[in-house]
């Protein structure tokens, strides 16, 4: 499976998600902390759409938050730096006027219409998307945005999915379609494939590449020589496209990671 989405810095212990906001002494910066009941260790994520994110295991106190975050202060430093640098950080909190998806090669503007009641909802004509009811509400536009991409996705995704799957004689015997923040696609070796709706973000020969490594993971759980050797004979060029994943994360807008 595929786990990207920038780098991560480790401590230690076991996870529900809550998500507050706190701002520390001026030597820190802020940070949003999750907690989660999966999470093993205490881990730090920078990216240039949500700044500083703090995974907390259940079992571990806020209070072991800050000494993990000086004691890796370089690093951390370092990360936001590279990620305040990034035209998407500037974006941050501005709802789009334009969705551009790569991945599609197609690129809709965005219309906003305040509406006293009901939920937000996002239809879909032409090249326009429209966006109506509680507009001002960011986080419900970001989620009915969100919404319409895993749609979009489900349709475009698992099309190309079972195109590839079938020009390469393997199986996928089902295909979901979710918005993981760690990954940009998993599979078992039952045949199922989930795959991320952001990679409508990315360039048509990265979404492929991801495609062709779950299929892959479909014979082959692991990371073993003969799954590196399955996907080369997939893709003889797999090494770009796996060295250009790693920076792809900074393709997603800041709005599709509410």
């Amino acid at each position: 499976m595929l786990a990207e989405f920038s780098g991560t810095t480790r401590l230690t212990m076991a996870e529900s998600p809550v998500q507050l906001q706190l701002t520390l002494p001026p030597s820190l910066p802020e940070y949003t902390v999750q907690r989660s009941r999966r999470a093993r260790y205490l881990a730090v994520r920078v990216t240039p759409q949500q700044g500083v994110t703090v995974t907390l295991p259940a079992g571990l106190a806020e209070d072991a938050i800050e000494p993990f975050l000086h004691e890796h202060r370089e690093w951390l430093e370092r990360e936001l730096l590279a990620a305040e640098r990034h035209p998407t950080a500037r974006q941050r909190g501005i709802l789009p006027a334009t969705v551009a998806l790569p991945a599609l090669q197609r690129e809709f503007a965005v219309s906003y219409q305040e509406r006293p009641t009901g939920r937000v909802r996002v239809t879909h004509a032409g090249g326009e998307l429209r966006v109506s009811g509680a507009v001002p509400d960011k986080g419900a536009v970001c989620a009915a945005l969100s919404r319409w991409l895993a749609r979009l996705a489900k349709r475009e995704l698992v099309a190309r999915m079972e195109q590839l799957a079938a020009a390469h004689g393997l199986v996928c015997t089902r295909c979901s379609i979710r918005g993981q923040r760690g990954r940009w696609g998993s599979a078992s070796t039952s045949g199922h494939v989930c795959l991320n709706y952001k990679l409508l973000f990315l360039s048509p020969g990265l979404v492929d590449y991801v495609i062709l490594h779950e299929l892959a993971h479909t014979l082959y759980a692991d990371h073993s020589p003969r799954f590196w050797r399955r996907l080369e004979a997939l893709l003889p060029d797999y090494r770009r496209w796996h060295q250009e994943l790693q920076l792809a994360a900074a393709a997603v807008p800041w709005w599709a990671e509410q």
